[in-house]
């Protein structure tokens, strides 16, 4: 199910009518998320930056929507696209008001509930975030992206064992979805089941050889079982995909400097 009209990299060329939700971009918002932030500001500011004629576009259809709902308190699906377009144009608060309203005005609009869980993600509510994908997924039980979603957040708030549980039925779901298989394998490093996560990232990998974060993670798992090598060869890999891949070069100088190699270090951090 795809539950994503527009990501939040661009903007309709005029507002959506009220009867269709527009939404986030799955990946989008994962790449918003997970970067260190301190704020909501910072975290959307993670977001590329959205050229001023897009931005425009955004506004007027907050505009649009917000004549609607001035005409229509109720209008459920206005609700739900104002608080993506006001979340896509840089006002992450106003986006969860406008989608914790629309979800108060409609409880079975699924995507609404989808995008609330992200704008909650990308605020730090991970709690907020749970509760909204566990609605949705009351909607859409057997929804793959969900169940990889509410699997993901549960991680984060280092319920291991049960994320591990979600996101093993995330990939019976779909046994193509490398996201699934990469979030599969971290939550399993992160039970310290280093043979089952190595396998996970494996999986993924057979999938999508280029998947530098799969890579990555598999890189640590075989660190941690004693297999140094292994895992800088794994970086190397990696930076022979993207060679500006920080985390990859930010090990790698830890590596070098394990071995006293420090020129070699230095290169890596002047890289990153």
């Amino acid at each position: 199910m795809n539950h994503f009209c527009h990501s939040t990299g661009s903007a309709p060329e005029t507002p959506q009518p009220e009867s269709t939700t527009i939404g986030l971009s799955y990946d989008t918002w994962k790449a918003i998320w997970r970067r260190p932030a301190r704020s909501t500001k910072l975290r959307w500011s993670a977001i590329p930056t959205t050229p001023a004629r897009t931005t425009s576009r955004w506004e007027d259809a907050i505009a649009h929507y917000e004549r609607s709902l001035a005409l229509d308190p109720e209008h459920g699906m206005a609700a739900a696209n104002l608080g993506v377009a006001r979340a896509a144009a840089g006002d992450v608060p106003a986006g969860l008001a406008a989608l914790s309203r629309a979800v108060e005005i409609n409880p079975r609009n699924l995507p609404a509930w989808d995008n609330l869980a992200k704008l909650c993600m990308v605020a730090g509510r991970f709690g907020d975030a749970e509760a909204a994908w566990r609605a949705a997924l009351e909607l859409a039980p057997d929804d793959p992206p969900l169940v990889l979603a509410l699997g993901t957040v549960v991680a984060a708030q280092q319920r291991v064992d049960e994320a591990v549980t979600l996101l093993r039925r995330a990939v019976a779901l779909d046994s193509s979805a490398v996201s699934a298989w990469t979030q599969l394998g971290v939550a399993l490093f992160m039970r310290h089941d280093l043979g089952s996560a190595g396998e996970a990232l494996r999986r993924a990998l057979a999938l999508a050889p280029e998947n530098l974060s799969a890579r990555h993670h598999l890189s640590m798992v075989l660190l941690a079982r004693g297999d140094r090598d292994s895992a800088v060869r794994e970086l190397d890999r990696i930076l022979l995909i993207d060679p500006a891949y920080v985390p990859a070069r930010l090990d790698l100088a830890v590596h070098a400097l394990d071995a006293a190699d420090y020129d070699r270090a230095l290169g890596h951090l002047d890289a990153a």
